[in-house]
């Protein structure tokens, strides 16, 4: 639950709380080490670390998290921690290491359909390509970005707007039937009413 809410705070760009949550649930976990949970609160960590400029200690809990997901099946740890590595390689100006890391992690989520991670890696490139003035391949990733963008985006609304048609038409069931209940103890109370007369 903590490492829900610390992905809950990385969406939210409140990467301060996001650190302190997956902190929390990453020392209550390693007390009972589990590689597959522990990947996520380090890749999880990682990201936050990242985000908030702490570039050793987001690469210390990159590794740890792609070296923990090795042992797993979950391929999400692996394509989020080969992301932020991938990151940190390019603001270190290491940028055949972050070619390589971010094409893996984009390898890797495109196989295992992780559409979001995807579009993350894609970006890397886009900056990566950006920054080394390779401004062709930058168009084509930017060009991906969007795109990909773009089907998560009518994937969310389509998935919203489902929600809502189905809510709305449970609810009208839910007053169909309420509204048939309440006409039939009418009738009864009615019934009973005469019945006395």
């Amino acid at each position: 639950a903590l490492g829900n809410i610390g992905l809950a705070y990385i969406k939210k760009r409140s990467y301060t709380n996001a650190i302190n949550f997956y902190k929390k649930a990453f020392d209550i976990i390693i007390e009972n080490p589990e590689a597959g949970t522990n990947s996520y609160y380090a890749a999880g960590l990682a990201e936050a670390y990242y985000e908030t400029g702490k570039l050793d200690s987001a690469k210390y809990y990159g590794d740890m998290a792609y070296e923990l997901a090795q042992a797993i099946s979950d391929p999400t740890p692996k394509a989020i921690s080969l992301h932020t590595l991938g990151l940190i390689a390019l603001v270190e100006g290491n940028y055949s290491l972050s070619e390589d890391r971010l094409s893996l992690s984009r390898k890797i989520a495109n196989e295992s359909q992780q559409k979001e991670q995807e579009k993350d890696a894609i970006e890397g490139l886009y900056l990566l390509y950006k920054t080394t003035g390779n401004y062709r391949k930058a168009l084509s990733f930017h060009e991906k970005f969007q795109q990909l963008s773009d089907t998560l985006f009518n994937e969310d609304l389509t998935r919203q707007l489902t929600e809502s048609e189905l809510s709305f038409a449970f609810d009208q069931e839910k007053d169909s039937i309420s509204f048939a209940f309440e006409k039939e103890k009418f009738a009864l109370n009615a019934d009973i009413e005469q019945k006395r007369l």
